[in-house]
């Protein structure tokens, strides 16, 4: 869509039609790609590396904000949803376990939410 250099302070701006909205990402030399939306806000991204997202945060535009806040509780949600499957396998396939309707019926529940 586009490409731009950051100056000496490493800061640019990139610019982009506005029929290109969407997700995008940005390209580190390193070819690490930094997940962006396009929604045509003016957004600010601050941090040292964008290969180390850990030491990046989005200091304006309310579209990048949410998608950052999405991003850092997918991983929580999926180490989450793995537990649940792990237990509903014991809880299913396991004698001890299964004659045990209402845990079951819990753990479906909860994997669906």
């Amino acid at each position: 869509i586009s490409n731009t250099l950051t100056d000496d302070n490493g800061r640019f701006k990139l610019k982009y039609s506005p029929s290109d909205f969407g997700i995008g990402y940005l390209m580190t030399p390193e070819n690490y790609p930094f997940i962006v939306v396009l929604s045509g806000e003016n957004a600010v991204i601050e941090g040292n590396l964008l290969s180390q997202v850990e030491t990046i945060r989005v200091a304006h535009g309310q579209e990048n904000q949410w998608f950052e806040q999405y991003a850092l509780e997918h991983s929580r949600r999926d180490q989450a949803l793995s537990v649940w499957l792990y237990l509903e396998k014991i809880y299913v396939l396991d004698t001890l376990f299964s004659v045990h309707s209402k845990p079951i019926e819990a753990i479906q529940d909860e994997k669906q939410r």
